[in-house]
């Protein structure tokens, strides 16, 4: 006989039509599941459900088990989720779930990757530090300028050593006008100036109107030492001419002197003055701008380059 069941309502009566008690016969026995059993089709069992807030729906999980929790909004002013701080708190206006959800990991990503560099940065800062030196690497020439690398102090260079602390210099500096700092100019043996002795002593000519060759290139003039025994000024004239092509009274001089009666007038330049052509030349006239001798020639020395 088949299995019935009798509706009773609250007070223990039988519920029915005109006094007849409500029978539910028939039905079959319930089917037994166990963990991680597929859902059958049709659907039986006991199923978790939810609300919307209109329609029921079913509590759904994970492919473990575990229940799954969407995160649908962040309130106002609270960027903590958990003990994990989000980044910036904009999450994509109207997106879906699953792009607010992508928005939140990429910042945690974000965030994963920062820490990686900076213990890693860290780590190699540590290292040098607690050698005996600290490598620095220039991986591009300086400026030119006055660029200094910090203050750096050279108390002594021994010779023969081109290092400066630990830093190698790899080759020789070039040639040209290359400073290093303020450098004092040492007397050397070799290298000097050369001496045009325009005198009266040792068979050499005094100096008069007619042009003579201080040097047959282009050089610099670095001094002079001139004096003049008449009673009234007298005028040298320093050509960039060479003396052969020079007309005392018509060819421009580079530059004129004038020296005061019965003076001297010496002066040495660290900069010397460029003479450019292929030979240059003085001469020494009673007149500014005429061919006049003097009376007395004059004793005069250059030093050039």
């Amino acid at each position: 006989m088949a299995d019935s069941v009798t509706l009773r309502n609250g007070s223990g009566v039988e519920i029915g039509v005109a006094g007849n008690p409500v029978v539910v016969t028939g039905g079959g026995g319930g089917t037994q599941y166990a963990d991680g059993d597929a859902v059958p089709s049709p659907t039986t069992g006991t199923v978790a459900l939810g609300t919307d807030g209109t329609n029921l729906q079913a509590v759904k999980t994970d492919s473990d088990g575990n229940l799954q929790a969407d995160i649908l909004t962040i309130a106002a002013g609270d960027n903590n989720i958990g003990n994990v701080d989000v980044v910036s708190s904009a999450l994509p206006t109207g997106a879906s779930t699953s792009a607010k959800q992508d928005t939140i990991i990429g910042h945690l990503d974000g965030v994963e990757g920062l820490l990686t560099t900076i213990d890693g940065d860290t780590g190699t800062i540590a290292g040098a530090v607690s050698g005996t030196e600290m490598q620095v690497d220039v991986v591009a020439s300086l400026p030119a300028g006055t660029n200094n690398i910090g203050d750096v102090d050279i108390l002594s260079i021994a010779a023969g050593d081109n290092n400066i602390g630990n830093v190698d210099i790899a080759s020789a500096i070039p040639a040209g006008t290359n400073n290093i700092g303020q450098v004092s100019v040492a007397p050397q043996t070799s290298n000097g100036l050369s001496v045009f002795n325009a005198t009266s002593s040792d068979g050499a000519t005094a100096l008069t109107n007619s042009a003579q060759a201080i040097k047959a290139s282009a050089g610099q003039l670095y001094g002079w030492y001139i004096y003049n025994p008449n009673s009234s000024a007298q005028f040298v004239q320093l050509y960039n001419t060479a003396a052969a092509s020079v007309t005392v009274g018509t060819t421009n001089p580079l530059f004129m002197l004038t020296i005061p009666a019965t003076s001297a007038a010496n002066v040495e330049f660290t900069n010397g003055i460029t003479f450019s052509n292929a030979g240059w030349s003085c001469a020494a006239t009673s007149t500014a701008g005429g061919n006049g001798a003097p009376s007395t020639a004059l004793d005069a020395v250059f030093f050039f380059k």
